[in-house]
């Protein structure tokens, strides 16, 4: 299933870089169902709803760690949290590789232009000493010829 989305996204001209968003998305909500599947009716637990799940894995995977919520008061919430930071680290480093991928990338295909740029105006420059040296030489056979 997964292979067949990223065809589908690869054939719309997503590029690499769109995946990363629905797959952060992703991992978000299936974080959230885990947690709030295994600490809605735990005793003492603090996720009590599935918007308390969403925010509790949105903290951990983002501060890689439990963020305002307590420690988990269940051992598969304890392995839950586990798993949710240690993909979270592994999701946050790929997106923020693949989103300077594609600044240095913009940049680079600045500094090409700049470098075509750079070239015209040297052309330029080679053409119109070219023209100044062409028109001294009339201007001096011009003062030769009056005197």
């Amino acid at each position: 299933m997964g292979v067949s989305v990223r065809r589908m996204l690869l054939s719309r001209d997503w590029g690499e870089t769109g995946l990363i968003w629905p797959t952060l998305a992703l991992f978000w909500i299936v974080s959230a169902l885990a947690l709030w599947s295994v600490k809605h009716d735990a005793p003492g637990t603090n996720i009590t709803t599935f918007p308390d799940a969403m925010t509790a894995a949105f903290l951990t995977a983002a501060t890689l760690g439990y963020g305002k919520h307590a420690v988990p008061v269940t051992q598969d919430g304890q392995i839950i949290a586990a798993v949710i930071v240690f993909f979270a680290l592994g999701l946050w480093g790929f997106a923020s590789s693949r989103l300077t991928g594609m600044w240095l990338h913009a940049r680079g295909d600045l500094a090409s232009e700049d470098m075509v740029l750079r070239h015209q105006v040297n052309a330029m420059r080679e053409e119109l000493s070219g023209h100044n040296r062409c028109c001294a030489r009339q201007a001096k056979g011009r003062n030769d010829t009056h005197s």
